[in-house]
């Protein structure tokens, strides 16, 4: 109440600013504080600093401006310019509440799915990998690689990601084939090498220039043949996965 009154005595003045508005607020509260100002900003302009997600919403990404320190110590400003990226952020189903984080950090791991969150969770809990997990976001399939690679670069967030082999698929007749023939449960290397021959081949002519980019390739097509439900490594993967987020972490 105390707010609206405040909002309401400054209505004739040119800009109000607030810092951090989220400050002893329930979650709720936030949201519904929000709100408020994007209505008062209909007439009077409203400059927030902030680090609550609650005030990241997607549908006002020109107005959002992220504020990083860089490596020599200075204030570096980015903002989304890419009017294409914007439309996508607001039109895709798979921008979830968890991706407004990305405006607050400097570090992104983007991973798959809720099955790939779990089992590469375990595995960086059980091999000293622990201080990774804050960073990674899930993208809902490895279509969306190249929307969140494009988001981090504008927003100055040094991006990562883990694919299975099918984002190789996208351009090839291997995924088709993989959904003709099906995937058994006790799936193991060598099921792959007697029933797709190319798998391979695919994966090692890729693999190496797909991690200059920071996206990590695996040589598998789900993560559920690359580590088991405790998160440790099937077959002779160890070696691999943890080289993979020993890259990351560096």
């Amino acid at each position: 109440m105390l707010f609206s009154i405040l909002l309401d005595e400054s209505k004739d003045s040119l800009i109000i600013l607030i810092d951090e508005p989220e400050l002893s607020l329930h979650p709720q509260a936030q949201r519904k504080l929000f709100q408020l100002l994007v209505e008062e900003a209909k007439n009077k302009q409203i400059i927030l600093s902030t680090h609550s997600s609650y005030f990241a919403d997607p549908s006002y990404l020109g107005n959002i401006l992220k504020f990083q320190k860089n490596e020599e110590g200075g204030i570096e400003v980015h903002s989304i310019k890419n009017e294409g990226l914007k439309s996508k952020i607001k039109e895709n189903r798979n921008f979830f509440f968890r991706h407004r984080d990305l405006f607050f950090t400097s570090k992104a791991i983007f991973i798959e799915g809720v099955e790939d969150f779990d089992r590469y969770s375990k595995f960086c809990e059980n091999n000293g990998f622990g201080d990774i997990i804050p960073h990674f976001y899930m993208m809902n399939g490895c279509g969306n690689t190249e929307f969140f690679k494009s988001l981090c670069a504008e927003l100055g967030i040094s991006f990562c990601a883990i694919v299975d082999i099918d984002y190789m698929e996208k351009d090839s007749e291997t995924k088709r084939e993989l959904t003709i023939k099906g995937l058994p449960q006790n799936n193991t290397k060598n099921f792959y090498r007697e029933n797709f021959k190319n798998i391979e081949d695919i994966y090692k002519a890729h693999k190496e220039v797909l991690k200059k980019e920071n996206i990590f390739l695996l040589p598998v097509p789900d993560v559920i043949y690359f580590l088991d439900s405790e998160g440790k490594p099937l077959d002779d993967y160890h070696k691999e996965v943890e080289t993979i987020f020993k890259l990351m972490n560096a």
